[in-house]
């Protein structure tokens, strides 16, 4: 037989002698017509962010990717994963140990005859300088996979911690995004409520006028004047809020709060995103923490093959091999030299169930994760499709609060101008004020909600925006 051949059928033997189960993918169990019904979403030109138009907010997130905490420990971690890779890609390498020893003998030689009156003689003294040069190797014959086996469980955990380091990118991104729209729409809460406090603040005067002239009762007078420190109450709430979300903002850029503030002030300069009819179910798969359960799920499988591995005997080969020289002074002798080599195999007898033990706790894992994994799938469907509907009910939601704005806007203009002229009573120009305000409010606040399930759709489907 051919060598090539013998060869092939060495590491087919190999392979069958490994211990690891076949990996499949778990059944995600989505429902039959979700993917069928779902219109490819295109991908962006650039990060999903930039779909909504504000450079200020494309330097955030870049400032974030590079100073943020979080994000710094999850590369931490992707180093220690790469570590932990190459100590077990170590086992598949037989080791190689060698060592240097030098002595020094001193011996004297030759003497004198007192008793013979002669004279005496000179000492000699010999040197001998040893040195022995030792060099062993051992390697451990990979024949159940075992050593493979950690290797591919280091491998997919390093993949694991990659996806997770992805994940909390992915994270961040979307809660800057959130932290930085919440900073503008709490500004134009805060404008909305001081436009609506000077209206107000003109109607107080006029009645202050009225009263000082017996036109009008004390009551009115009071009423107009909780009013208006009604709004200034909320003025100050809200400053405390949008104070409390730059901080937020700040921590997301790895800054400490003191003087964080952003260029824009507006959600008006903001663009909503066009966005696709829907999303394949593929695209889910491609999330970062689904494929790093995936992953995980590899690395579990790897174990349950360790485990098994370590039922069966192991063999491993050593080899060492010595070399001696031994100098006088005088002379050299020549170098002598040893070698030995040996095989050893050692297997389990008795270990009270340890090693099978081991074994049922590798599975019992994997089944965990694979419940972790089907419930991972699940939850990032239930994220899509809840922005999904997000998305097109507070559109619809939208056009009618459009409408609402207008019309109580128009309400307050023509009550005030009425009650300024007497021709209604001061109750219908109250109620007016508090609708203009209520809906002006309501308007930013579900702007707010379509930037906010517009980024949720982004970081559950992976960026699937589009401009």
């Amino acid at each position: 037989m051919s060598r090539p051949s013998l060869i092939a059928m060495a590491a087919a033997l190999l392979a069958s002698c490994s211990q690891i189960p076949d990996h499949v993918v778990p059944d995600a169990k989505l429902p039959a017509d979700w993917a069928a019904a779902a219109a490819p979403v295109p991908a962006p030109h650039g990060p999903w962010w930039q779909a909504f138009g504000v450079e200020e907010l494309n330097r955030l997130q870049d400032q974030a990717a590079a100073n943020n905490h979080d994000l710094a420990a999850a590369i931490a971690r992707i180093e220690q994963a790469k570590a932990q890779l190459g100590s077990a890609e170590a086992g598949l390498w037989p080791s190689l140990d060698g060592s240097v020893n030098a002595s020094r003998a001193l011996k004297k030689a030759g003497s004198s005859d007192s008793s013979s009156g002669s004279g005496s003689g000179a000492a000699k003294e010999d040197r001998r300088n040893t040195f022995t040069l030792g060099l062993s190797a051992s390697y451990e014959v990979d024949f159940w996979g075992k050593n493979r086996a950690a290797a591919l469980s280091a491998e997919a955990g390093l993949a694991a911690t990659q996806y997770d380091r992805d994940v909390v990118a992915r994270t961040l991104a979307a809660d800057l995004a959130n932290a930085y729209f919440a900073v503008l729409a709490l500004r134009d809460r805060l404008a909305v409520t001081q436009a609506q406090l000077d209206n107000v603040g003109e109607i107080l005067a006029v009645i202050e006028a009225q009263e000082s002239l017996g036109a009008t009762s004390g009551l009115e007078l009071a009423q107009q004047r909780s009013v208006v420190a009604q709004l200034q109450s909320s003025l100050s709430g809200l400053e405390l809020q949008h104070r409390q979300a730059l901080s937020a903002l700040a921590l997301l850029l790895g800054e400490t709060p003191s003087g964080q503030t952003t260029e824009t002030t507006s959600l008006d300069g903001v663009t909503l995103p066009n966005l696709g009819a829907g999303l394949p179910s593929d695209l889910l798969r491609n999330r970062p923490d689904i494929r790093a359960a995936e992953a995980r799920l590899i690395a579990a499988n790897a174990d349950i093959g360790l485990a098994r591995a370590q039922l069966f005997p192991s063999l491993t080969l050593s080899a060492s091999g010595t070399a001696t020289s031994t100098v006088l002074n005088t002379l050299s002798d020549p170098i002598s030299r040893a070698a030995s080599m040996a095989a050893a195999l050692t297997a389990p007898i008795f270990d009270a169930g340890k090693l099978r033990a081991g074994v049922e706790l590798a599975e019992a894992k994997k089944r965990e994760l694979i419940a972790g994994y089907q419930q991972t799938v699940l939850t990032a469907f239930v994220d899509v499709h809840d922005a999904l509907n997000s998305i097109t009910l507070l559109a619809q939601q939208a056009a009618s609060q459009q409408v609402a704005e207008e019309q109580a806007a128009e309400a307050y203009r023509i009550a005030a101008e009425r009650y300024r002229a007497g021709a209604v009573d001061y109750q219908t120009l109250l109620e007016t004020q508090r609708t203009v305000l209520q809906t002006r409010d309501a308007g930013v606040q579900l702007r707010l909600a379509r930037m906010q399930a517009t980024i949720s759709l982004a970081r559950g489907a992976g960026g699937a925006l589009t401009g």
